[in-house]
């Protein structure tokens, strides 16, 4: 690539997030590598992701071009107001991230905390960011960071993401947002704590000490039962 087209991507991602405020970007290569030439293009311009899933498709990237949300929230001054915050809330599914359990046409998932805590804190309005150009902003006018408007424009972004086809790249991961997933992947886990555990006890000869390691895991295992649908 040429020094003029570099600068030319540059300039055409620049003016892309030209407004300060939070962008809901969807996970596509070009996307991607808009939002990675803006953000080394100004420390104005931010990116939060998840890092391991942007270098499948970026293989250059760098330490600190991809902010975790606690990263972010740690390390950026809550005085800034005039950032441009690229927010891939579609990589956003583990249940570090995603804790906020909603209804979507007619299914519960989990949605992001932090574009809502993110535009409370920078006072920023967010963002629709379509294939080609950034679409309707919120004015404020409801409140930055107000829960229930920012919780609709996440599933209106989500909604953006799945018309995307084969170039959305995080399509995969959406399954990890749904209960039943996290249901079964706790059953998975403490099945492993189990046997992990009687393995324990049973090399230490200790088999007295299996019913007080164990109960803790029933204990779990009935809670998740009683969750389970």
């Amino acid at each position: 690539m040429s020094v003029l087209q570099k600068s030319d991507s540059e300039s055409r991602s620049s003016v892309a997030f030209a407004r300060p405020g939070i962008y809901l970007v969807p996970s596509t290569p070009k996307l991607m590598r808009e939002a990675l030439a803006a953000r080394r293009s100004s420390d104005e311009i931010l990116i939060v992701g998840d890092a391991a899933f942007f270098a499948k498709s970026i293989h250059d990237l760098a330490e600190g071009d991809v902010l975790s949300p606690s990263r972010f929230l740690k390390f950026v001054d809550a005085e800034r107001r005039s950032l441009r915050v690229l927010s891939f809330t579609d990589q956003l599914v583990s249940p570090e991230f995603a804790s906020i359990l909603v209804s979507r046409r007619g299914e519960l998932e989990f949605y992001s905390a932090f574009e809502r805590v993110a535009a409370a804190r920078h006072q920023l309005p967010l963002f629709q960011m379509s294939h080609e150009a950034s679409g309707d902003e919120d004015d404020g006018t409801r409140g930055y960071g107000d829960a229930e408007h920012v919780l609709a424009q996440i599933s209106r972004y989500l909604d953006i993401c799945a018309k995307l086809g084969e170039e959305w790249r995080a399509a995969d991961l959406q399954e990890f947002r749904r209960p039943a997933y996290r249901i079964a992947a706790a059953k998975r886990r403490l099945r492993v704590y189990a046997s992990i555990a009687m393995a324990s006890c049973e090399d230490s000869g200790g088999e007295d000490m299996s019913a007080e390691l164990l109960r803790p895991i029933f204990d779990a295992r009935a809670q998740i039962a009683r969750l389970s649908p």
